[in-house]
């Protein structure tokens, strides 16, 4: 499984982004997870309570 993220400001243009890749996706018998995100404060946020869940006690 491929799986990205993708932060873009402009949402038409996120949302054309997370279709091409979708689409191209199925083209290629692959199956994708698609994350996406308008403000980068939230991407920051998102990454840094992943690498916390990461750490070992």
């Amino acid at each position: 499984m491929i799986e990205l993220i993708i932060c873009d400001d402009d949402a038409m243009s996120l949302n054309q982004t997370r279709q091409f890749l979708t689409d191209m996706m199925h083209q290629w018998n692959e199956e994708i997870e698609i994350m996406t995100y308008t403000d980068s404060d939230s991407l920051m946020k998102r990454i840094r309570s992943e690498n916390e869940q990461k750490v070992p006690v």
